[in-house]
């Protein structure tokens, strides 16, 4: 029965890491900054994060590039974002860069999920602050 109880509580605690929950909003949004914080970028398309374990976490960015990189600097910009996203948190364990297209009905909706994320962590830091 106990052994049973423990599996429970486990399992219930974890669950979300087993299906692959996003990460904290505070690293979306923070993520979604730094991309956007680049010269290089246009905009950001699409962000997914996904949890891999209990402290790693997958960025996978959808990124519009300005149009007159050269294929090296694209490669040295990766480089960058790379160290600096994984520099910045440590969970973050693979950070994916897709150069493409623009796409400005997903690149709106992925801005609008950011600012509701930003809002959320704002929500979170003014409770921890209250308390």
């Amino acid at each position: 029965m106990l052994l049973a109880y423990v599996a429970f509580i486990l399992g219930r605690d974890n669950s979300d890491l087993l299906i692959g929950e996003t990460a904290e909003p505070e690293v979306v949004v923070d993520v979604h900054d730094r991309l956007l914080a680049h010269e290089e970028v246009t905009t950001v398309i699409e962000l997914l994060t996904m949890h891999l374990g209990p402290e790693q976490v997958l960025v996978a960015a959808r990124v519009d590039l300005t149009d007159s990189l050269t294929a090296g600097q694209v490669e040295e910009f990766s480089g960058r974002v790379d160290a600096e996203l994984r520099g910045a948190h440590s969970e973050i364990t693979q950070v994916f860069l897709d150069a493409t297209r623009p796409d400005p009905d997903l690149a709106r909706r992925t801005a609008v999920h950011v600012e509701r994320l930003r809002a959320t962590a704002a929500a979170a830091t003014a409770e921890v602050l209250e308390s």
